[in-house]
């Protein structure tokens, strides 16, 4: 029986050593994309739009001075601040996805402009 466990375990961190390699490989990927200056700036903006549902209560009631829009914003930030709610990989995706799309788009201008010329 314990050579069944010893085996099982073994099975286990040979899984983990492999999912932490493939995973490893993809965080350097990210933060190395993450890392220019462009897209930190595009990062900072989908954050700003992202959180906006937070920042723009927080903004009513310091307008208005209602106690409402105070609880509001709590309640979104609190929401977007527990466990469970992927704000910053959301963030983290959404800034990627348009950083792909900005690549996509100048690469089909320069292909246009060299073919025009």
């Amino acid at each position: 029986m314990t050579y069944k466990i010893k085996c099982l375990i073994a099975y286990f961190r040979l899984i983990c050593v492999f999912v932490w390699a493939y995973v490893k490989n993809d965080l350097k990927r990210i933060l190395k994309q993450l890392l220019n200056w462009k897209t930190m700036l595009l990062f900072f903006i989908v954050m700003t739009v992202i959180s906006c549902e937070v920042w723009v209560p927080y903004l009513i009631y310091f307008i208005t001075g209602s106690e409402w829009w105070l609880g509001i914003g709590s309640a979104c930030w609190l929401f977007w601040l527990g466990p469970g709610t992927p704000f910053i990989e959301l963030c983290i995706a959404i800034t990627l996805w348009i950083r792909g799309l900005m690549i996509r788009r100048n690469e089909r201008r320069r292909k246009w402009i060299s073919e025009k010329h």
